[in-house]
């Protein structure tokens, strides 16, 4: 197992929420995401992407592009950033392949992270 990820997320956990912000956000995610991918969806992640630093890229670059044609002039919330990445790094892949579950993850990593009530 390479280190990596394993000590990732301690190292975004154990800095302290305050390292999360919108900006950001795409980066961390990306990470768990395709650590998910490499542990749970194997032939997605060597078919699709090859290696992690190509996954991360792919996923943060789409990411970023979801968030500013659906989120534009939202406030983020990085309590709710925080929840969605603990979900998402505690799930078992069992849970991932889990259609509720995989809804509850992405409810609480997309539109559970962005406060879009002051948008008109």
């Amino acid at each position: 197992m390479n280190i990596r990820y394993v000590l990732a997320p301690i190292f975004f956990f154990g800095c302290g929420s305050n390292d999360i912000t919108a900006d950001a956000f795409p980066e961390i995610y990306a990470l768990e995401q395709c650590t998910v991918y490499k542990r749970c969806y194997r032939a997605l992640y060597d078919g699709e992407y090859d290696n992690m630093s190509r996954c991360e890229e792919s996923v943060a670059d789409a990411l970023r592009s979801d968030y500013e044609k659906l989120y534009e002039g939202c406030s983020f919330s990085i309590e709710q950033a925080q929840d969605c990445l603990d979900l998402k790094s505690s799930a078992t892949c069992e849970e991932h392949w889990d259609d509720q579950y995989t809804n509850e993850i992405y409810n609480a990593c997309h539109e559970q992270i962005w406060d879009c009530s002051a948008v008109q």
